[in-house]
């Protein structure tokens, strides 16, 4: 009689994640950290396609807004300036307002940030489910294995 070690048989996979997107059986995320940023119910999805190009789902309203914010933390810049060089009163808002410069500045960079994200297409519109960087291509290939395994189809273009 050999003695051979017990092979535990594989597990099902309960989920896949991979840098920001995670894949249960019942939904699409998009997480940070242990919070869920958005999600989208599985029976909701028509079709998934694995993409590569600007990762904001509107880049021209997220650019139009980061530039507003930016616009509004640099208006009271001139007031500070003045007040700086010559004294007077400063408003506690204008120095409140310059935290938006930084603010601004991060939308509208990330309003045209590329790289891969994935394309759901849902009854009446699509949306992006943006993958976090640097992207691995054999540790992307595995989540796209373990996605198939959890009944999703993920077209590659």
């Amino acid at each position: 009689m050999s003695t051979s070690p017990l092979v535990p048989p594989p597990q099902p996979v309960h989920s896949a994640e991979y840098r920001g997107v995670r894949l249960t059986p019942e939904r699409i995320a998009q997480v940070y950290d242990k919070d869920t940023l958005m999600f989208i119910p599985k029976s909701d999805v028509r079709g998934i396609t694995l993409r590569h190009g600007v990762q904001a789902e509107r880049p021209v309203v997220q650019f139009i807004f980061g530039a507003a914010l930016l616009v509004m933390g640099l208006a009271p810049i001139p007031y500070l300036v003045r007040w700086l060089l010559s004294g007077g009163t400063a408003s506690i808002l204008e120095f409140f307002l310059v935290i938006f410069i930084p603010i601004g500045i991060w939308f509208c960079l990330g309003a045209f940030r590329r790289g891969f994200y994935l394309e759901v297409q849902v009854e009446r519109e699509t949306r992006k489910v943006p993958f976090g960087s640097p992207i691995n291509q054999e540790d992307l290939q595995q989540f796209l294995r373990e996605a198939t395994e959890l009944g999703y189809s993920i077209n590659r273009i």
